[in-house]
């Protein structure tokens, strides 16, 4: 029998419905991230709370990078 016509035979509307919902109930991926995080404190706290201008804040930033690592 030849393989093409075999493969017409499998039901892939079914299967197609099976696997979106596998990836709709499967939980969503956990982000850890210490260094994401503590950039975008940073970035909140120096730039737009603070307004210190970028010569002010690239050095806050070493600091923040420092204390991350």
């Amino acid at each position: 029998m030849n393989p093409l016509t075999q493969f017409k035979k499998i039901p892939i509307l079914p299967l197609l419905i099976i696997l979106a919902l596998v990836a709709l109930v499967s939980p969503p991926v956990a982000r850890a991230d210490a260094v994401t995080d503590w950039n975008g404190i940073a970035s909140t706290t120096i730039v737009t709370n603070a307004g210190q201008p970028p010569p002010v804040s690239v050095l806050h930033f070493a600091m923040v990078q420092g204390a991350c690592v």
